[in-house]
């Protein structure tokens, strides 16, 4: 890989290694205040390493991930919401739960899947990151366990998840079929003729 590859996968790589490290830090101890230092600590991280990555786009990480301006943006608005809900939220967790840790587990984990989302080319890594997108949020609306209008919520989320993933894995499948392809590049330049097959309009996203 080269150098302007990995400050292009370095913010992903910080996502997906935040949720471990706060996993391990609630293996040592249970301490509320040390998974919030360490989640805001890897959401600036994951800022900060945005820059260097900017220098040197578009580059092509993996057939799977392609990292833009675009890409760029998206991530940087997901960590940046993702940081305003930690801190926004710190009050209504000390008072609901007794033990909180692994809401930030959680929250990491929708931040990874939807700063892959941002930068998929390719059907696969999308649906990869909208359902690691998908199961930490339906977690997070049940995640308060006395409200039973959150564990109903969660519990309707996880259904309708359920059936839209099943609906959309079969119209990917539909697309390829006709296509030959799942690469979002691929399909922008189809032919008309390819877009207006019957297969190809049933099976599109």
């Amino acid at each position: 890989m080269s150098s302007a590859q990995y400050f292009a996968i370095a913010p992903f790589a910080v996502l997906v290694i935040a949720p471990v490290i706060v996993m391990l830090a609630i293996a040592v101890r249970r301490r509320h205040s040390t998974c919030l230092w360490i989640t805001v600590a890897m959401l600036m991280l994951t800022l900060g390493l945005l820059w260097p990555a900017a220098t040197g786009v578009p580059v092509q990480v993996t057939p799977l991930l392609v990292v833009d301006r675009f890409a760029l943006f998206y991530i940087a608005l997901t960590v940046l919401i993702t940081a305003v809900i930690t801190v926004v939220g710190l009050s209504c967790l000390a008072r609901e739960e007794s033990q909180p840790e692994e809401y930030y587990v959680l929250l990491l984990l929708a931040a990874a899947g939807a700063s892959v989302m941002a930068a998929s080319t390719h059907f696969a890594s999308f649906y990869l990151g909208l359902e690691v997108l998908s199961v930490s949020q339906y977690s997070l609306v049940a995640y308060f366990r006395r409200d039973r209008r959150g564990t109903e919520a969660g519990l309707k989320y996880l259904i309708l998840a359920a059936a839209s993933a099943a609906f959309l894995l079969f119209g990917m499948a539909l697309v390829y079929a006709e296509l030959g392809t799942m690469q979002f590049d691929a399909l922008a330049h189809a032919t008309p003729a390819q877009t207006s097959n019957k297969v190809v309009l049933l099976g599109w996203p």
